[in-house]
């Protein structure tokens, strides 16, 4: 990645996370996860968002490497654990 690329992708990423803890600030009083489907929308909004940015950015090659990447770091949930085997 190119300087310029670099400060570009960081500043999206900036962006995003500033717009997130606004976010955040404003729903203090909700339950804890999971979130209520008003913020998985800002959520989603921002990320797409924040990816458009860099999308323009970095070249076709670099941005398909950096949704993997993106997509590997994302937080895990757990999914369902199947009942243990009955013996």
């Amino acid at each position: 990645m190119t300087p310029a690329q670099k400060e570009k992708v960081l500043s999206a990423y900036k962006t995003f996370f500033t717009e997130i803890d606004k976010h955040r600030k404003d729903e203090k009083q909700l339950p804890p996860p999971p979130p209520p489907p008003v913020s998985k929308e800002v959520a989603d909004k921002l990320s797409g968002e924040r990816d458009a940015k860099i999308k323009e950015v970095l070249t076709e090659e670099q941005y398909k490497k950096y949704v993997i990447v993106e997509k590997k770091l994302r937080p895990h949930h757990p999914k369902e654990q199947a009942p243990p085997p009955a013996n």
